[in-house]
């Protein structure tokens, strides 16, 4: 009986402990999107603004698309923290924005050469634009379409490195279908924001996608 006893709490804690593991597994999360026509961007800590003195948007995951959002001063900024955001009463200050330094907008950097075995767990189309190494695991950005008017997908990639040295793709999302890559920027310890030119037909924006990489 007390043999039993002992086996079945050996069992019980077997379980909660696969549950606890279960319950942080590594995972990516679209967090919120913010584009602003002919925009500039300040990201500081887990905090981000858009200066512009147009159109304003934020887009929620969760939120049914693009809402344009009021502002008389020109800019909209938010807090970051975990996979929640919040419209914040503050904002950076404009010497801190910036164009971003660097974009791709025909598609033609391709960095998959220099990286080994990474490449290998991605789409066999994929353009691989940046790579942030975590340890463990790393982010990638990169692109499976081609160059056309208005720009190409530009998609985000969490994969893990296994014990082999192969990576394996845990999770992957479309930051935007008509964009072109502009830089990725950390914001906070967990978050990273993927920078977007997304020309239109009379207009053109700068959007920032925002993911929280969970452990």
């Amino acid at each position: 009986m007390r043999r039993r006893v002992i086996l079945t709490i050996l069992f019980a804690a077997t379980c909660l402990s696969a549950g606890e593991r279960q319950g942080t597994k590594l995972d990516l999360r679209e967090v919120v999107g913010l584009s602003g026509e002919i925009g500039m961007a300040a990201i500081r800590g887990n905090m981000i603004s858009m200066f512009s003195n147009k159109d304003i948007f934020i887009e929620d995951p969760n939120g049914g698309g693009p809402k344009l959002q009021k502002s008389d001063s020109g800019v909209v900024s938010l807090i970051i923290q975990d996979s929640r955001w919040t419209r914040a009463e503050k904002n950076l200050d404009i010497s801190a924005a910036s164009d971003p330094a660097l974009c791709d907008p025909l598609n033609q950097i391709d960095i998959s050469p220099t990286l080994g075995k990474l490449p290998l767990a991605l789409p066999k189309s994929s353009k691989v634009k940046i790579v942030r190494e975590l340890g463990d695991s790393a982010i990638a950005v990169y692109s499976t379409s081609v160059e056309n008017t208005y720009g190409y997908d530009v998609r985000i990639a969490l994969l893990q490195l296994a014990r082999d040295g192969n990576y394996v793709l845990i999770k992957q999302d479309t930051a935007t279908e008509y964009g072109r890559v502009c830089g990725l920027q950390t914001a906070g310890d967990s978050h990273f924001v993927v920078l977007a030119d997304e020309p239109a037909a009379s207009s053109d924006f700068l959007a920032l996608y925002v993911y929280e990489v969970v452990r």
